[in-house]
Order: structure tokens, then C-alpha cells, then sequence
């Protein structure tokens, strides 16, 4: 520990500049970030600034990690270093605690001051925090020490990081191309991360035991080609049916959702034509009913099925969708999902049976609390800040510490007439609502940032009431906040004949 602790004071002596930079670019951020928050943002000029003051962050980081990795470098044989009596434990514990002082705290105690400076109290978002800089040490830091490791010098790590930027790209690219699948919904993907984790930290310990460079690169090699086969090729499916398991009579209790007839000549034959042109979008018309009181149904994902006359088979991957129902009148809607161009041009004009199922959550509500909105700033149940620019349309947006509040229904009634005119006539519309919030229960989303902020768009409560609703949001409207939790979930199926996969889509193109 004594020697390590020598290493680590004197890399802290040999860097201070470089420290000294880091902690002034996190400072800044500190400071500059928050004025992007509120329904008026006060960055007028520049307002680039504070989104590139983040990367700055960032490169900072790996600026700091490089200088103190490579002052001991792992590769070749005529380092200074190897003639002193360095155990290697020792190089990697002071390089840890290098990274852990300079980089990791410094990330902290950024967390605490945005947290404090929007008015939340650090201490009360303790586990969000750890959380959040986990996140961080996993995704940013502990790749940049191995980076570092297997690299000689600064602009030897440049080459390695252009490398990772290029396979990052190109996964992407591929991911693109090939059939549209959603993130798994639950637990499995963190044990990926965790796993994804110690495979990290035991080649870089490897590297500092061995300095085995080559056998070190072909690992980490091996490990992207792993990461790329599973990204690309293994499904979620299995997770999705697990935790929305059918049941007998399928569903969830108290609502009923069913494809709604529509006339085949309001198709005109074209398809929504896709960013990856081997996928199109067909729009499936949903007709919802029998949702029961103090309830509300959302459909998270969506997959098809489609058989053709002559036994031709096509079936997707789950897809995310987002759609959201309340009980009290019928609803129309439309669930869209992507599936292969080259299927769609074979069954476009010819009968086929498509079978859609749908992963649907149903929703309790619970507590509803009202307030008349105030100008300026206001604390909204659950603690998070909302700000009000009186008069703007969809004037108000709202801040949350680390990670968004539990899903909740934001309800109000706009005003056809600007704020403070004569004919303003405040509740004289139909309800226009919003959905804040999530069913996630993790402590913290990923961000450099731990405050994040989200404006707030209310928009008709249904169809049915377009056309009495109103655009202008004032000081003194009530807003209505109810929360809802998950109560239940399942799978909802319904097949169907269509006269051809041209009569569920649309022509348009992006």
C-alpha cells in the first residue's frame, strides 16, 4: 500500500496542470449547465456551450487517465519503472486510486452541486449518485484505463480510440439493418453490464500482471467480436414472453382491444418508406373500449405474425411502441411496426392473416393531487421543480434529480384566448393532458448531468376533443397530478384477414 501510495503522489505532483485543467472544465460545466434548465432558457448566444462543455468533460477524463497510464507504460521492456522494485499491484492500485481521486470524486461532488443547485438535496440521492457514477466507471472510465494499458503512448491510445468509434459506428450501421427489435425490459441487460464490467477490470488486471500486450489486444479483440455477435443476433424475445407471459383468455382483465375494420379503398397502395430501405412500416387501427375506472392501459411493445396464402411465414421481434389509454370513452388508435421490405413486396396485394400481439401493462391509479399553477417556478408532487412562462404555448417544463419520477397523468385545460386578455375564460376547454415519468425503478439514468429537465406538452385528452381544446397554459389553470403503478401485465393477441399488406400502410417517407 506504501508503495502505491508513492506512485500515486508523485503522478499527482508530475500531472498537476492537467488536474488542475480537468477540475476547472468540470467547474465550468458545474456553473453553465443549469441555465439551460426552465421553460426559458437563459442561454441565448452560444448555446452550444453547455452540451460542449460536457464533451469537454469527458475528453478531460481521458486526457488525465492517458498522462497517468502511459508514465508507466505496460509495453516493451526498457521502461524506467521496470528496474525499480514496482510491484505490479502496486502500479495498479495507484492507478486506480489516480483515476478514483482525480476523475471519479471530481464527478461526485459535480452530481452535488448540480443536485444542490437546483434546489434538491444531495444527501437524499445518495444511492442515485453511487449509482450514476458506477454507470460512469463502467461505461467511460475503466475502458479508458484499458485503453491506456495496451497502448504505448497518447497518440497510440488516439489510433485505439478511432478504432473503437469506428466498430461502435459500424455496429450501429449493422444493428440498423437488421430487423427491428426493442431493448430487453428487464433485469437480464444489467447482468450483461455487470458481466461486460468484470471482463474489463480482469484483463486490465491481466495486462499489469503479464504485460502480455499482444494476448491482451487479441482478448479484448475477442470480447468486441462477443459483444457485436450478441448485440446483433440474440434476441430479447424470451425476456419479453417472461414477463409478459399469456394467459388463458389472454390479455389483461378490464379492457378489451381489437383490430378496428377499415375500408380497404383508404389505402392507396404505398408504403412508409423507412431510413433503412430494407424495412417498411405497416399501421395496424386499434379500437379500444372497457377500460375500467381509476385505470389505465399502456402497450409498451408490439410483434406480428404473417402467413400467406401459399405457406409463407414472416414474424418479427418485439418492437417498442408507446401508446397509453384511459377509461371513460372509446378509443381509436394505431399500433406501427416495421418488418422485412422484401416479405411486404411479396404479400402486398395478396390475402394474408396477420396476427399482432401486443405487451400491454395496466395501470392503478393512485394518489391525485390539484394546484392552481403559479408564475415562475413551482414544487409539483413527488418533489420535482416545474417552471411556468405564463402565456407561451406548452410554457412549462419540469427538472428531476437523476432519474424521472414515478410515471405519472398531468392534467389540465388550456385556453382558446391569450393570457390576460379580455375574453380569456379560464377552464372553458376540454381536459388536455400529458405523461411524466416512468416505470423504470432504476436509482438513476446515465448522464454526465444529474439533473435532467423535460418539457411538458399537453395535448387533447382524446380524439373526441381536438376540437375543444385550447393552446395557451396560464397562471392559475389547475393542474391535476394523479400517479399511477403497474398492477398487471400480459399479452394481448388478435388475428385478422387483410386484403393485402398494402391496405395497412401508408404512404409517406422520412
Amino acid at each position: 500500500m506504501k508503495q502505491a501510495l508513492h506512485i500515486f503522489a508523485k503522478d499527482a505532483r508530475r500531472f498537476l496542470p492537467e488536474i488542475l485543467l480537468s477540475l476547472a472544465i468540470t467547474l465550468a460545466f458545474v456553473k453553465v449547465y443549469p441555465q439551460t434548465w426552465g421553460a426559458e432558457v437563459s442561454v441565448r448566444l452560444f448555446s452550444w456551450v453547455p452540451e460542449a462543455l460536457v464533451a469537454l468533460v469527458v475528453v478531460s477524463w481521458l486526457v488525465l487517465i492517458a498522462r497517468a497510464m502511459h508514465a508507466e507504460t505496460l509495453i516493451g521492456d526498457r521502461q524506467f519503472w521496470v528496474t525499480r522494485p514496482y510491484r505490479w499491484r502496486s502500479l495498479l492500485a495507484a492507478k486506480l486510486l489516480f483515476a478514483f481521486a482525480f476523475v471519479v470524486l471530481p464527478f461526485m461532488v459535480a452530481q452535488c452541486l448540480l443536485l444542490h443547485e437546483a434546489k434538491f438535496h444531495p444527501f437524499s440521492y445518495i444511492p442515485g449518485i453511487v449509482f450514476n457514477t458506477g454507470m460512469a466507471i463502467g461505461i467511460m472510465v475503466l475502458p479508458m484505463m484499458l485503453l491506456a494499458s495496451i497502448t504505448r503512448n497518447f497518440p497510440k491510445m488516439l489510433l485505439g480510440l478511432l478504432l473503437v468509434v469506428i466498430y461502435t459506428a459500424g455496429l450501429a450501421y449493422i444493428s440498423d439493418l437488421m430487423p427491428s427489435n426493442a431493448s430487453s425490459p428487464i433485469g437480464s441487460s444489467w447482468w450483461s453490464f455487470v458481466a461486460v464490467l468484470g471482463v474489463m477490470g480482469a484483463v486490465l488486471a491481466f495486462q499489469y500482471a503479464t504485460r502480455r500486450t499482444l494476448l491482451t489486444r487479441t482478448l479484448v479483440v475477442a470480447a468486441a467480436l462477443l459483444i457485436a455477435v450478441m448485440v446483433l443476433f440474440v434476441s430479447d424475445d424470451a425476456d419479453f414472453d417472461k414477463l409478459y407471459a399469456e394467459r388463458q383468455g389472454g390479455g389483461v382483465k378490464g379492457v378489451q382491444i381489437s383490430v378496428r375494420p377499415t375500408d380497404s379503398e383508404e389505402s392507396d397502395g404505398g408504403a412508409f418508406v423507412l431510413e433503412n430501405s430494407k424495412e417498411v412500416q405497416l399501421s395496424v387501427p386499434l379500437s379500444v373500449s372497457g377500460i375500467e375506472a381509476k385505470t389505465a392501459i399502456k402497450a409498451e411493445y408490439a410483434k406480428v405474425s404473417i402467413d400467406g396464402p401459399a405457406g409463407q411465414h414472416w414474424e418479427s421481434h418485439w418492437q417498442g411502441t408507446d401508446l397509453t389509454w384511459l377509461p371513460g370513452v372509446d378509443q381509436d388508435d394505431v399500433v406501427r411496426l416495421k418488418i422485412s421490405r422484401k416479405f411486404y413486396e411479396q404479400m402486398k396485394a395478396v390475402p394474408v392473416t396477420v396476427k399482432l400481439s401486443l405487451a400491454v401493462t395496466k395501470l392503478q391509479e393512485g394518489k391525485v393531487t390539484s394546484m392552481a399553477a403559479p408564475e415562475g417556478e413551482f414544487t409539483m408532487p413527488g418533489g420535482n421543480i416545474c417552471s411556468l412562462v405564463a402565456g407561451r404555448f406548452n410554457p412549462m417544463s419540469c427538472r428531476y434529480p437523476l432519474r424521472q419520477p414515478p410515471l405519472m397523468l398531468v392534467a389540465t385545460r388550456l385556453s382558446k384566448t391569450a393570457c390576460g386578455s379580455a375574453a380569456h375564460i379560464p377552464g372553458e376547454t376540454a381536459p388536455s393532458i400529458d405523461w411524466m415519468g416512468t416505470l423504470d425503478n432504476d436509482p438513476a439514468e446515465f448522464g454526465i448531468t444529474s439533473v435532467w429537465d423535460t418539457p411538458v406538452v399537453f395535448l387533447p385528452a382524446s380524439s373526441a376533443s381536438m376540437a375543444d381544446s385550447g393552446r395557451f397554459f396560464c397562471a392559475g389553470s389547475t393542474l391535476v397530478f394523479a400517479t399511477y403503478t403497474p398492477v398487471e401485465r400480459g399479452q394481448t393477441t388478435m388475428s385478422f384477414h387483410a386484403n393485402g399488406l398494402q391496405h395497412l400502410s401508408e404512404k409517406m417517407s422520412i
